[in-house]
């Protein structure tokens, strides 16, 4: 068996280093198993159901959330929730299983309780009384009363999770200012006013850009400040019951639960309580100097690194505005990934980097704290510059080693393993994809023909609609695209977003959002 295996290593080696065959997709490694026990207290006061079923006695993949709902038999109730639950709702909850995992539930009898019976009061005898003789009157006849016809009630209607979404106007672009958008920005007691006046004016810029879509929080805190000047972020945290809702929050848990893109729902996901949140959760000394240690770089230079990821951040909540209650990628329902849309990951990324750098050049002169000439070049990352369409091609082509950063090398190929978090590589060339489709079709196509259909299509149904190619055949034509040529060639026309205002070429404020309430095929 080694040998067959060394023998088929070979030859799948040798097929993808060899650029006249399409490369063949490396296969995705089974996910590591964790393990849910679920314990009933008392025993005997209730079964419960897992949703999805495990594989075998309580194992799931990591990352899995699984539904737990409980059925208590006649005569009890759920008095209490144990345990990393969420969503709990009566007798259903759900978990997300990080690692192995335990959730209690205690249940209570709802019968009377009995009380001590009293003894038997004494009873006396006496001589029964003569009765006088009563005539029996003769009985009335009473005819039978006609019965009433009564109409059942009238089922309450009930909403899809779908419906829920477009009512509530979540997947619509308003070009109105943050006060009217629902659209939240929550701080500590203690962070100074101009944070807030500096994100209030890039976002209301980006939804005249983007859109004004709503259910969007920014949250701020200090990590050495004290809980009672972040009670404010505790209590909207508690609200839309963001992750550890349940038993309230410390600093401490919020440094370790902070990330920015997170996510929450105060209702319950894909039901018609369903009210879905992005959360950007971040620390003060982030936001004070991003991505750097050094005090000496300059304030505007600060200024412009946090607009350019303001803007990358809220591009990822309109592409989960576009996806509704399916979820834009599998991380949404990894058991049955199918159901959501399926987008990839170098294309979440890419078309956020790409629309942010876009933005940022047309529009950093209109904000107000940002005079320097020398903004204009600032950069957090890049995916369609001349220097890393070079650096990643000489890399791939083998041609120098000093482009080390790339992450690239030969051996690398474009595969479905780029798809997902867990396996996406360090290769540049991998969110450069982005910038490939857009030269394939235009940058309206990729930052929004692709959302517009595909909660409908999924992903790669909008793709190949938009593109005209499969997947596998896009693959095949980016990796021989990236070995064709010289490696010191500028990069072709449409590579990059064009100069000047994006609704010139690509107007957001166009897009048809998703409006059919009714699905003629279910996605889950």
């Amino acid at each position: 068996m080694r040998h067959v295996l060394g023998i088929l290593l070979v030859m799948v080696l040798a097929a993808a280093c060899n650029p006249s065959d399409p490369p063949t997709p490396t296969a995705l490694p089974p996910l590591s198993v964790v393990e849910l026990e679920v314990i009933i207290d008392p025993k005997e006061a209730a079964t419960y159901l897992l949703n999805p079923k495990p594989f075998s006695k309580g194992d799931y993949p990591r990352g899995r959330v699984v539904s737990i709902n409980v059925l208590p038999k006649e005569g009890w109730k759920v008095e209490k929730w144990v345990g990393p639950m969420f969503n709990i709702d009566g007798t259903a909850a759900q978990v997300k299983l990080e690692s192995s995992s335990t959730v209690a539930v205690r249940l209570t009898s709802t019968s009377p309780t009995p009380t001590d019976t009293p003894p038997p009061a004494t009873v006396t005898l006496s001589p029964p009384a003569i009765p006088n003789h009563i005539p029996t009157p003769r009985p009335t006849y009473t005819p039978p009363r006609t019965p009433t016809y009564t109409p059942p009630p009238t089922p309450t209607p009930s909403i899809t999770a779908k419906q829920r979404l477009i009512s509530i106007g979540f997947n619509v672009p308003r070009a109105v200012p943050v006060s009217e958008a629902r659209q939240e920005y929550v701080a500590s007691l203690d962070i100074p006013l101009e944070y807030r006046e500096r994100f209030i004016e890039v976002q209301n810029n980006l939804n005249t850009v983007l859109g004004g879509y709503p259910n969007y929080i920014y949250i701020v805190y200090d990590r050495n400040g004290t809980e009672q000047d972040t009670q404010p972020i505790f209590d909207r945290l508690s609200e839309v019951k963001f992750s550890g809702y349940q038993d309230g929050y410390a600093i401490s848990e919020l440094i370790e639960r902070a990330r920015c893109l997170a996510s929450s729902d105060s209702g319950r996901k894909r039901s018609p309580t369903t009210n879905p949140m992005s959360l950007c959760i971040e620390d003060l000394s982030f936001i004070e100097n991003p991505w750097s240690s050094d005090a000496a770089v300059p304030l505007e230079k600060r200024y412009a690194k946090m607009t350019l990821h303001w803007a990358h951040e809220y591009f990822h909540h309109y592409q989960r505005a576009h996806a509704l209650d399916r979820g834009v990628d599998y991380q949404r329902d990894r058991y049955k990934p199918e159901t959501t849309v399926q987008a990839p990951r170098w294309w979440i990324e890419g078309a956020a980097v790409t629309f942010q750098n876009a933005w940022y050049q047309a529009n950093w002169k209109s904000l107000s704290f940002l005079n320097d000439p020398s903004a204009r070049n600032v950069s957090i990352s890049s995916v369609s510059s001349s220097r890393q369409y070079k650096s990643v091609r000489r890399s791939i082509m083998g041609t120098s080693s000093e482009d080390t950063w790339t992450g690239c090398s030969p051996e690398w190929h474009m595969t479905t393993a780029e798809e997902t978090k867990e396996y996406y590589s360090d290769c540049r060339a991998n969110i450069m994809a982005t910038a490939y489709l857009a030269y394939k079709t235009s940058y309206k196509a990729v930052w929004i023909d692709i959302p517009q259909d595909y909660y409908d299509l999924g992903f790669w149904g909008a793709f190949e609609k938009h593109v005209g190619m499969t997947k596998q055949e896009f693959y095949y034509e980016y990796n021989a695209f990236l070995r064709t040529g010289d490696p010191e060639d500028e990069p072709p026309d449409g590579w990059a977003p064009p100069k000047g205002p994006i609704s010139a070429y690509a107007d957001f404020l166009q897009i048809i959002p998703e409006s059919d309430p009714v699905d003629a095929k279910p996605h889950y």
